[in-house]
């Protein structure tokens, strides 16, 4: 149809074409969304967020001011490699998360930003590292949630038969919960 230049028609147009509302979910979700969105799944609280952040912050401290060496002076050496371990745990859950899966925060490849191409983020290393994420956010955050209830949030509508069979057999609430954030539904925009 003609539209004599008219924008909106063209819109309109386009939103009324089958094809703009069949297969959704066809882009693969680049690493800083597929984190984003775990976090969302998960709907980690204001408090645990704060709480992981303080974490990565009081592991990269480099500061060190008198009172900050009075007080490592004074805590003991466990107490500093827990410190640590926390550090590293949340750092694995975020940044270290986005270096591992080729999408570091703020070093783009190229002025044009990070590619939007399947073949760019679902190869076997990047699914390796995104099961390996979500093994690590359902064991730190999963153990609370009901498997089916978190799904249904997780995925909604889009979660298929096949998704749904594997948490209902999953053999335990993490198992389950780290299934629904590396199920093929989830890794999908």
């Amino acid at each position: 149809a003609e539209t004599e230049g008219d924008l909106k028609a063209v819109y309109r147009a386009m939103l009324d074409h089958p094809r703009a509302w069949s297969d959704p979910g066809q882009k693969i979700k680049r690493p800083f969304e597929f984190v984003v969105s775990g976090f969302r799944a998960v709907d980690i609280s204001d408090k645990d967020l704060s709480r992981l952040l303080d974490e990565m912050d009081d592991d990269e401290q480099e500061d060190d001011g008198p009172m900050r060496k009075a007080l490592k002076m004074a805590s003991s050496t466990a107490a500093r490699e827990d410190a640590k371990q926390r550090a590293a745990r949340a750092n694995d859950l975020t940044l270290a998360a986005l270096q591992r899966m080729d999408q570091p925060i703020w070093q783009p490849p190229s002025p044009a930003g990070y590619a939007d191409l399947a073949s760019v983020w679902l190869s076997p290393g990047q699914l390796s590292e995104r099961i390996a994420w979500a093994r690590l956010m359902a064991g730190r955050f999963g153990q609370r949630r009901d498997p089916g209830t978190f799904l249904d949030a997780a995925l909604g509508d889009a979660a298929g038969q096949n998704t749904r069979d594997v948490i209902a057999q999953a053999p335990n609430t993490n198992h389950a919960i780290a299934m629904v954030l590396a199920s093929p539904e989830f890794n999908r925009r």
